[in-house]
């Protein structure tokens, strides 16, 4: 029996002070869940497909949206001919839907290509449409 008159524990503690601790390690890992768990930025990979237009494309510009709101953009310039077939990018974003606009700048022009991305913690493919049909940037 502790002082007060409570129950302990074989080691004299009171039976209290455990549960409170129990619930004290609870509440700090649900405010870790929260903060830390499935709506938290990950770390994403963008395998941007190029392919036939790389040698002369000079810069890429890339911008997330969340419906409206830009929430991340970044631009990439190459020296002419540089450009690689497929361009890995990194970005930490919380794992949702996307717009990716892409402006692909070549031969001084630009043109622009929205995709939608779903965006969860991996590695997610960009296929650019073919430059040589009638309906590509």
């Amino acid at each position: 029996m502790t002082p007060g008159g409570g129950p302990t524990e074989g080691d004299g503690r009171p039976v209290r002070g455990r549960a409170r601790i129990g619930l004290g390690v609870l509440a700090l890992l649900a405010v870790g869940y929260l903060a830390f768990g499935p709506h938290a930025p990950k770390d994403n990979t963008l395998r941007i497909h190029l392919g036939a237009r790389a040698p002369a494309v000079t810069a890429l510009e890339l911008r997330y949206r969340d419906g409206d709101e830009e929430v991340r953009a970044t631009e990439l310039r190459f020296s002419p001919g540089h450009a690689p077939r497929v361009l890995s990018q990194e970005v930490r974003l919380p794992p949702k839907e996307y717009v990716l606009e892409i402006g692909i700048v070549s031969d001084g022009t630009k043109n622009t290509v929205e995709k939608r991305v779903r965006l969860e913690g991996s590695t997610t493919q960009v296929e650019l449409p073919d430059p040589a049909r009638r309906d590509a940037p």
